[in-house]
């Protein structure tokens, strides 16, 4: 299971919004910037699997940033977002060895015709999120732990939902000094699952009495992960399993 890494840049905020709710609903990351510039210093620092790009944008447009940024993100497929009349551009954009082109306003269908074979993707490549909604469940097998089973994707107003649930089934107890929390490998499908568990953490953190140590999670990915937890300071203190 991967998480695709896209970059958008547009500087519509109608067309943005459509092209990351279409991506997002599947485990994609869109990182979105609004002109050329912002684009040259993302991929100056991050590799991204695809770069979904508009031609007309303000500071500097799609056909320069993709002729100056080539050397970045070098073998990145890019599609191009066209309107009907740009036929000169689109003769620029092939000669700057842009893969596709996509015809504004985009639909899903056109958006993932397009991206299929750039990414080779299989029908198994991509998971719908809304056919795995987040559940968090609980257990108390004594008076001082608590068992806690996160499954399914966390997805849009999901952000901030464990902590609330988890607040909520806090009320009236008075006291717990061990956590035990189980995550589902699905969970980790949405790009923004390590802020999210982070957050969690910090509100915990904030509104217990808890220490790291006594918290552990069990998820293979997360032990996978080992140093790469280092910009995540509660991540990195709990004990995973």
């Amino acid at each position: 299971m991967k998480v695709y890494q896209v970059l958008l840049v547009e500087d519509d905020g109608t067309n943005a919004g459509v092209i990351i709710n279409l991506l997002e609903r599947y485990n994609f990351l869109v990182t979105h910037v609004t002109d050329g510039i912002l684009a040259l210093s993302r991929v100056r620092f991050k590799e991204f699997d695809l770069i979904v790009c508009d031609i007309m944008m303000p500071h500097l447009d799609g056909l320069s940033f993709i002729e100056k940024g080539k050397e970045f993100y070098k073998q990145t497929p890019v599609v191009m977002l066209t309107s009907a009349g740009d036929k000169e551009m689109i003769v620029r954009a092939a000669q700057s060895g842009v893969s596709a082109y996509l015809l504004k306003p985009v639909t899903a269908e056109a958006l993932f015709e397009k991206i299929a074979p750039l990414l080779h993707l299989s029908p198994d490549s991509l998971i719908d999120k809304k056919l795995f909604p987040l559940h968090l469940d609980y257990n108390t097998p004594s008076l001082t732990e608590i068992y806690m089973k996160i499954e399914g994707i966390p997805w849009r107003k999901d952000k901030g939902r464990i902590f609330e649930s988890f607040s909520h089934f806090l009320a009236g107890r008075s006291f717990f000094t061990d956590l035990h929390i189980s995550i589902e490998s699905h969970f980790f499908l949405d790009g923004k699952a390590l802020p999210i568990l982070e957050d969690f953490l910090i509100g915990l953190a904030q509104k217990t009495k808890i220490r790291s140590k006594n918290i552990q999670i069990q998820s293979a990915y997360l032990k996978s992960l080992g140093t790469s937890l280092k910009e995540y300071d509660c991540l990195r203190d709990v004990f995973i399993i």
